[in-house]
């Protein structure tokens, strides 16, 4: 039998239920977003002996899963009173078939219930408290409403830092973690609220050219238009498994993949979810968040992106200085290293807004030497002779290699320059060579030494090919792209 999913755990067997409380299993093709929902008929038997009430959260088993669900009622004869209808999401987590036995019965009480209302009343939560609730939220066994719950009173009453740390160890704790044999794994962050800030993409090509490991997991849109791994998705698939991720980052250095698409951190994708909705990203939330995902992804060394603007997430100066403080502490006593940068986010970072045109963007600045490049280096003390020997010169080098390659084969295979300016045999080309094997009227003689010589002709560009063939293709692929 194949593993649970991460969200449903191990459940007692249908076989041990009552036979009232087992329905058959049945897929209606239902997307309720990423909420696990079954639908019941009124009359069903499981909804008269257990007293099941419309929108109360239920427990489904089957196959040794279960799975928290949101109970809707129907009349009519859409399903069976002893069918069970299940949403794609609720499907999926049981890995049921149709026809299936399923058991339904009221959801036990959540322990970490408890502690939510707490923080609601005003109260702070500690390590194990934190711990409860992330496992279970983890677990798909809040709804919604319970996030929002959440999400809300860690709003009205923020956390502090004893609680903001105790959420990054919680969300850390519940997913998967990555390790690299690299001594320093880099990694960056935005946090973002600023319309065409893409710089992600930019700085993991620059680091991975550099030699260093960046394995950058990014999230989608939360309070902007488009997220970095929105964007990226343009260019590339950012659906990677963690095993794809590893072999991208073995074989290129740096990678960009969405993080909802491993179990890195998986309360935080729930989190984002709920928040995306509510339009609300708090600065404890906001930390967990970002932390508990580079740790999870094995990050050693992270720079943090803080733009400050009127309608970014930082709206001053002073605000900055106290998010990077928090961020400071609650990286130090995880052990990572980490650097907080303010940015000036009064205004859109590039010239478009959107996933497509901010590709657009991000492509223009790896395809061509930006201003701020200049300024960089004039500010590092470079001259124009500098400037061009270590800057301009390396970023040219696959487009001065093709053209030195069509170059070397043009005139290696000249035949009517040679043919007019040389007047001895001593001095011929071998392309003139190859004609005097014609005869006065035109015909072939030694065609044996013919191929021989033609074959030593094209060894040298043949050679000269397989030395340049990274950076010829590399060059090629530069000079066709557009936009």
């Amino acid at each position: 039998m194949s593993a649970a999913p991460p969200s449903a755990v191990a459940a007692p067997a249908t076989q041990d239920a009552p036979e009232n409380s087992v329905l058959r299993a049945r897929r209606l093709g239902l997307y309720a977003r990423h909420e696990p929902v079954v639908l019941l008929r009124r009359d069903s038997p499981v909804c008269r002996s257990e007293g099941l009430s419309p929108h109360a959260q239920v427990l489904l088993c089957a196959g040794g899963r279960e799975v928290y669900a949101i109970l809707d009622q129907i009349d009519g004869d859409i399903i069976a009173p002893d069918e069970a209808g299940l949403s794609e999401a609720a499907w999926t987590l049981l890995g049921v078939a149709p026809g299936d036995p399923i058991v339904a019965r009221h959801a036990p009480p959540l322990a970490s219930l408890a502690s939510l209302r707490r923080r609601i009343y005003g109260m702070r939560l500690d390590q194990e408290a934190l711990d409860g609730i992330v496992a279970d939220v983890a677990a798909s066994r809040y709804t919604d409403l319970h996030l929002a719950a959440f999400l809300t009173a860690t709003s009205a009453l923020p956390f502090d830092e004893a609680e903001t740390l105790g959420l990054t160890r919680a969300m850390t704790a519940v997913g998967d973690r990555l390790s690299w044999s690299a001594p320093i794994v880099m990694d960056k962050h935005c946090v973002g609220g600023l319309p065409g800030n893409r710089t992600t993409p930019i700085v993991v090509a620059i680091v991975a050219a550099a030699g260093l490991i960046m394995p950058k997991t990014s999230s989608r849109a939360i309070t902007s238009p488009a997220g970095t791994a929105d964007t990226m998705e343009t260019l590339a698939p950012v659906d990677l498994s963690a095993e794809r991720l590893r072999q991208v980052v073995e074989a290129e250095g740096g990678c960009v993949a969405w993080g909802g698409a491993m179990r890195l951190s998986p309360a935080d994708d729930i989190f984002i979810r709920v928040e995306r909705v509510l339009d609300v990203d708090t600065e404890g939330q906001l930390i967990a968040s970002v932390l508990s995902k580079k740790i999870a992804a094995g990050a050693t060394h992270v720079v943090i992106d803080l733009p400050v603007g009127p309608t970014a997430k930082v709206r001053n100066e002073e605000a900055a200085l106290r998010l990077a403080q928090r961020f400071g502490y609650v990286a130090d006593q995880c052990g990572l290293k980490i650097v907080c940068v303010t940015t000036d986010g009064a205004q859109p970072v590039g010239r478009g807004i959107g996933p497509a045109l901010e590709a657009l963007d991000i492509l223009a600045v790896l395809q061509t030497v930006p201003d701020d490049l200049y300024e960089a280096a004039r500010i590092d003390g470079l001259g124009h002779i500098a400037i061009w020997w270590r800057i301009i010169l390396p970023l040219c080098r696959p487009v001065t290699a093709i053209c030195a390659v069509f170059t070397f084969i043009g005139t290696w295979n000249d035949f009517l320059g040679p043919l007019i300016y040389l007047h001895s045999d001593e001095s011929a080309t071998l392309a003139v060579a190859l004609n005097g094997f014609k005869n006065q009227y035109g015909g072939l003689e030694d065609v044996h030494l013919l191929m021989a010589l033609s074959v030593l002709t094209m060894i040298p560009c043949i050679v000269l090919f397989i030395a340049a063939q990274k950076t010829f293709v590399e060059g090629l692929a530069r000079g066709a792209v557009k936009g």
